[in-house]
């Protein structure tokens, strides 16, 4: 093996170590903000998963969701049309960088899931939209 193949090999190796240790920074930095939301949530969720930067909510109903929002405190939720059924709602906030979804949930009374066609330039596009009140 030559002297600039083993150097490289070194840099390789090197960066590799650099970013896993990055990770475990950020994972390390991550453990006491997830354990302190997870220890806020509703005892009786059944639907909950993480990874090592979020935390997920599934299939909740409108009053779960809206628990879940006042045991967190955490100001404004993003929502939108579900990507996992366009008759329900996702959430999301950040809270001390971990990011919260609340996925699938009903809707609230207040607003309504609407379907429309839309003309764009040389095409028509469908598009799911939310509409409250």
């Amino acid at each position: 093996m030559g002297r600039g193949t083993l150097h490289h090999l070194q840099m390789n190796y090197s960066d590799a170590l650099e970013r896993r240790a990055s990770k475990l920074a950020k994972l390390v930095a991550l453990q006491s903000p997830m354990e302190s939301i997870a220890a806020k949530l509703p005892p009786y969720l059944g639907n909950v998963a993480a990874s090592e930067e979020w935390l997920q909510i599934s299939d909740c109903t409108h009053e779960e969701a809206a628990e879940v929002m006042r045991c967190l405190a955490a100001g404004k939720w993003e929502r939108k049309v579900s990507s996992g059924s366009n008759s329900k709602i996702d959430y999301e906030t950040k809270i001390d960088g971990v990011r919260v979804f609340i996925y699938c949930a009903q809707p609230p009374s207040s607003c309504r899931i609407e379907t429309e066609e839309i003309e764009v330039p040389a095409h028509r596009k469908t598009i799911t939209k939310l509409v409250c009140k």
